[in-house]
Order: structure tokens, then C-alpha cells, then sequence
């Protein structure tokens, strides 16, 4: 295959993955909590005595957490809840019609909700090139309504080279890297070998997606997230059973801090563990399971 035939046959077969994953999911009825929200019964309804505060405001790096503290909830509910929402509506609100929150989280598990109407959560909070705002919204999923708003919270640079992820192609001598950010005017990646001063540059491509290229609501709707600019590269020259270091970014934006890789040995009978991971939505954790696959260099998608 040319070049640009191997990189849009990896690509897919990305995608294919995601798909097999998801298909997955729905054959084991894995459903989201959010799949029962109901968006088209949701209200405004804001309540002046309720005040929900987020801190800091401003955040360094994607990973940072935001502590969000509530107070004044007359009658304290099970069914009250924070929801996470980016970006707000209008700069400073939420629409609870139009936008699907990024997390939630039940006020009921704060020990004082129910004793004071108060309480506080601690969300970790992932940079998505665009500002924060959370609201505390009552009566469950079936009739939400929104009581309060926040401050809004925003990282320092939304530009922040982000989602670094490596995949070997077919020549052993080659790794791709994919990353994202927000904006970009010359986007590269730097490497070199461990310890070595020869440090070599290659400019990526960059593509994105938008809310028409996905297949239905809600990713077409209340769920779409503006995915910012996704950049690939393929870094070439490379030894194998040799470590790297690397990084990524731009000139102008910023660059990532530097990461290691080793050059895996080519045979067939090469060992590789993969990571596969879902977000569980009921709570603030992931859960993680791990297999062993048998990865034959130069297979063929």
C-alpha cells in the first residue's frame, strides 16, 4: 500500500475497533445512566437561595480537580445531582434542553446533603478546549430541573497538546502518533533516541469531525463535543528494541512534556499486552480490564 492508503487502512481499522467495542457494549446491555435522562422534560427553574461554587477557577493541566461545594438546597432530595457541563450556554449558563452533561455525580452521596442542604465533590477534570460550568439540578433524570449554576472553570491553555496515542504500522521501523488540540498553525512531533542529542522533527496532518459526520442523536445532538484538531504523524528511522524519547505539540500553542517508547522486535512470535478501558458513568472511576493477545508484526488490516 502508498503511504496515504496505509494511513487512511489504519485509521480505519481504528474506527473499526471503536465500533467492535461499542457493538459490544450494547450486545452485554452496558447502558449509560445518561441514556435515561430526559432531556425534552427538563427545566429552568433557579433558585436565588441556592449557591453552588466551584474552586479553582482556573486550572494548569488536563487532570487537575475541581472542588464544587453547595448550600441553601431547601428540602434535600436522593434525586438532587451535580451535573458537568462544557461549554456553558451564553458564556455564563446551562440549557438542560439542549446539552448532555460530560459527568454527574448524586448530591446524596455528600454525608451532609440531607442533614444541611450543603455539601461538596471532588471532579476530575479533563481539558476539552473550552470553559466548565456545573449545575445542581432536582428531581432525578425523568423531570430535571436546574436550580443552580456555577462559576465557571476554564484551563490556562485550551491549546494543550493532548490524547497522545502511539500505533505500530507495518514497517517495523515506523510508529504513528495521533494527538489532539484545540488549534494549531504547525504541528510537529520531536524525537530522539534515549540520551541521544539528535532530536528529529516531522510535521503532522490534521483532520477533525463535526456533529453531521456522526451517525445519530444524541452524538448529533445534545451530546456533541466540538473533538478539536486531530493530528497524525509517523515517525520513521527508527531501531528496533530501541527507547525514545518524544514529544508533541506547536511553536506557538505549546508542546507536551516528553515521553518514552520502546521499538518493539519484529517476529511472529512477539507477545503484546493491550489495555482496554470504559468509563462507568454511576461513579468517579474507570474500570479496567487487561488481556494477552498475540500480535504478529506486518499484519495486514
Amino acid at each position: 500500500l502508498g503511504r496515504s492508503a496505509w494511513v487512511r487502512s489504519t485509521m480505519a481499522a481504528l474506527f473499526l475497533l471503536l465500533a467492535i467495542l461499542a457493538q459490544t457494549s450494547y450486545c452485554h446491555k452496558y447502558y449509560s445512566p445518561f441514556d435515561f435522562l430526559r432531556f425534552d422534560r427538563a427545566k429552568v427553574e433557579l433558585d436565588a437561595t441556592i449557591k453552588l461554587v466551584a474552586s479553582p477557577n482556573t486550572l494548569e493541566h488536563s487532570g487537575d480537580w475541581v472542588t464544587v461545594s453547595w448550600s441553601g438546597v431547601s428540602s434535600p432530595s436522593a434525586e438532587d445531582w451535580i451535573g458537568v457541563y462544557t461549554p456553558p450556554t451564553n458564556g455564563n449558563t446551562v440549557d438542560p434542553q439542549k446539552q448532555a452533561p460530560v459527568k454527574f455525580q448524586y448530591c446524596r452521596l455528600s454525608l451532609t446533603h440531607f442533614k444541611t442542604g450543603s455539601g461538596s465533590f471532588k471532579f476530575h477534570m479533563v481539558n476539552m478546549r473550552a470553559p466548565y460550568i456545573f449545575g445542581l439540578l432536582r428531581n432525578g433524570f425523568k423531570d430535571p430541573s436546574l436550580a443552580a449554576t456555577s462559576n465557571t472553570v476554564e484551563f490556562t491553555n485550551p491549546n494543550e497538546p493532548l490524547q497522545g496515542h502511539l500505533a505500530l504500522t507495518q514497517d517495523p521501523t515506523e510508529m504513528m502518533l495521533i494527538w489532539v488540540t484545540k488549534d494549531a498553525v504547525k504541528p510537529q512531533v520531536r524525537w530522539s533516541p534515549l540520551l541521544s542529542p539528535d532530536i528529529r522533527k516531522k510535521d503532522a496532518n490534521t483532520t477533525t469531525y463535526s456533529a453531521e459526520d456522526m451517525c445519530g442523536p444524541p452524538a448529533t445532538t445534545v451530546g456533541y463535543i466540538d473533538p478539536g484538531l486531530l493530528h497524525y504523524v509517523v515517525m520513521n528511522g527508527l531501531t528496533p528494541g530501541m527507547k525514545y524519547l518524544y514529544s508533541f505539540g506547536d511553536d506557538k500553542y505549546g508542546w507536551s512534556k516528553q515521553y518514552t517508547f520502546t521499538v518493539p522486535l519484529p517476529g511472529p512470535d512477539i507477545t503484546t499486552k493491550i489495555v482496554a478501558y470504559g468509563a462507568i458513568l454511576t461513579k468517579l472511576h474507570t474500570r479496567i480490564q487487561t488481556w494477552t493477545i498475540d500480535y504478529k508484526l506486518g499484519h495486514e488490516w
